[in-house]
């Protein structure tokens, strides 16, 4: 169902927010968000927070603006990496393809490696490549996704890796062992879509890792996560219970880098209780 969208406007405060965030000074369109991605409208204002809204049915906080659709692709194209991480204090694209292997990539690859030591894995969102590299390496059949053109043919000529413009729908069912998506489930206006194509794509007894911001009530969050326009949906625990489509099951819920958690889910369980304080 994804997230409901008012109709569209101008917002000339959200253009200068994006120009200091290193986006060309230009009018965009904007949508107020009527409702939640988990189909409730009953969604309240939080004044500590203006640019967020609590959904009272499912307890995840949603924007309360975001960039009309049509402007996704802008937001996170070359310029997300090229200009706007740069603007934000960030290294830039090809420094962070080192940094990013000291700092969070063993983070991530301890938690795969602890349930696979090898077979077929797929990365949504993989940005310069170094984490498929160093998957590779450790005898993973590896392909990468990315939104934008630009971004896949660079990420592709500088690892040699499979790294395409592609989007999930687009990858055949059962395909793959693992399926890794790093900082993506936040910023996308349908994330249940994304759970559901992802369980497609797993092969039966597959996994899932969803690095995200897990939250216990909206005072716990992080100040940084709670940006304008970016992270559309942060969940609180309760809310994974409804992200989580019958095809797939919640297995743990583990602290990963920077205030975020891997959300571990398994391909076609068996029935049984889910503990959403951790590993099943």
């Amino acid at each position: 169902m994804g997230i409901g969208l008012g109709v569209e406007v101008e917002n000339t405060s959200m253009d200068s927010f994006l120009a200091s965030e290193g986006y060309p000074r230009k009018s965009r369109r904007y949508c107020k968000v009527v409702r939640c991605w988990c189909g409730s409208d009953a969604l309240v204002e939080l004044p500590a927070h203006g640019d967020y809204q609590l959904c009272r049915t499912c307890g995840c906080l949603l924007l309360r603006c975001v960039l009309a659709p049509t402007y996704l692709e802008e937001l996170y194209g070359e310029a997300y990496f090229d200009a706007h991480q740069v603007a934000i204090g960030l290294p830039p694209l090809w420094r962070r393809y080192e940094t990013d292997a000291h700092d969070r990539i063993p983070i991530w690859m301890a938690a795969i490696l602890r349930r696979f030591s090898g077979g077929r894995l797929i990365e949504v969102g993989s940005s310069h490549g170094r984490f498929l590299k160093e998957l590779a390496g450790a005898g993973f059949q590896v392909t990468g996704l990315e939104l934008d053109h630009a971004m896949a043919s660079r990420a592709r000529e500088k690892t040699g890796l499979d790294i395409r413009c592609s989007s999930l729908e687009q990858i055949a069912a059962a395909s793959y062992d693992v399926l890794v998506a790093n900082d993506v489930l936040e910023h996308l206006y349908d994330p249940g879509k994304m759970l559901s194509d992802s369980m497609r794509v797993l092969k039966e007894g597959g996994r899932a890792f969803f690095q995200t911001v897990v939250f216990d009530g909206w005072r716990a969050c992080p100040p940084v996560v709670l940006r304008p326009l970016y992270h559309v949906v942060l969940f609180s625990r309760e809310s994974l219970e409804r992200l989580i489509p019958p095809s797939g099951r919640l297995m743990s819920i583990e602290e990963t880098v920077f205030g975020c958690s891997y959300i571990v889910v398994l391909k076609n369980p068996a029935t049984g209780k889910i503990d959403l304080r951790g590993r099943v």
